[in-house]
Formats: structure tokens, sequence, C-alpha cells
């Protein structure tokens, strides 16, 4: 799946944040749905979750635009040096093309960019927060779903090195 954050202010493509997160997992649907991830630290993308508590969780279908898309943010939590030596972090939003994604007003001060491509679109807020060594493991409050795409595909896998689709449903 794919956070990005909310952010306030002119919508600058350089300034947006996000990252894959592959811990998310559902915590409870009553009496309000709750989503739980984790995610490293220190992070561009932790750094405007704490500031505007808005977030979007993106299910993405296993198509290669989503595969495209999903390297693009697997970088989210990396500092780097740019040519001048100064430490910058990774900006994912910079390498997609402006209909990869559209901007989503939570309020009259945070808008969220949406993945243009995601089948599901969770909108959350920050319900709880715990810091465990260098990661934060987040509770998630749902206050809205996107579905972008009627038909469900099971989303996009990743492990063993290579992007999947989830399989047929097995009979017993």
């Amino acid at each position: 799946m794919i956070l990005t954050a909310g952010f306030h202010g002119d919508p600058i493509v350089s300034k947006f944040h996000g990252m894959t997160i592959s811990s998310v997992s559902s915590l409870c649907v009553e009496p309000e749905p709750l989503l739980q991830f984790n995610l490293q630290v220190p992070s561009a993308t932790s750094d405007l979750l704490h500031q505007f508590n808005s977030f979007a969780i993106h299910i993405m279908p296993p198509t290669i635009d989503s595969i495209r898309i999903a390297r693009a943010f697997a970088q989210g939590t990396r500092i780097h040096r740019d040519s001048q030596g100064n430490l910058v972090h990774t900006k994912p939003f910079m390498s997609l093309a402006k209909d990869d994604w559209k901007l989503q007003d939570i309020n009259d001060k945070v808008q969220i960019p949406i993945i243009s491509h995601a089948e599901r679109v969770f909108l959350c807020e920050k319900k709880d927060l715990f810091q465990v060594n260098n990661h934060e493991l987040w509770v998630a409050q749902v206050n809205d779903i996107l579905i972008n795409e009627p038909k469900k595909s099971g989303g996009l896998l990743y492990f063993d090195r290579h992007f999947h689709n989830i399989g047929t449903k097995l009979e017993n």
C-alpha cells in the first residue's frame, strides 16, 4: 500500500510526501474502523503526519502503473546527499506524471495528494501513536473510503523481490 501525507499551503509537488507501507492491517471495524501500520523514522512523511494528522492509504491494483508508482514511493524514507552535499529526503511525487495524482480537500486547511490509479483509498486521521526504537506504530481512524474501481482485484503484492497479484479463490 502507499501512504500519502496531508499538507497545508500551496500545492508544490516537491513538498508532497509519501511512502510504501507493507505493515498495514485492520485493527477493528466497530465502534469505528481503525487500521494500524508502522514506519521507520526519521522520515519527511512522518514529519507531515505529525504536523497535519491526516493521510491517505492507497490499495493499488496489480498493474504496470501500480508497480511504477510503488517503486517511486519505495524510496520514501531515505535521506541522501544532494550534489552540494546537503542531506535531503527523496521526493516520490517528482517522478510521477500530473495525471498520476489529484488533490483531495480534507478540510479548509488540509489537502492530501491521492494516487489516481489506486483501487481504494482510505482517508484517515491519527487516532494514536507509539514510538518503538526507530519506528512509529500508528493507529489510524478511517473517515472515508474512495472507490476508484468497483471491481476488487485483491491488490498489489510484493514478496521475494517481485510484484505479484493474489491468485484465485481456493475451494475446500
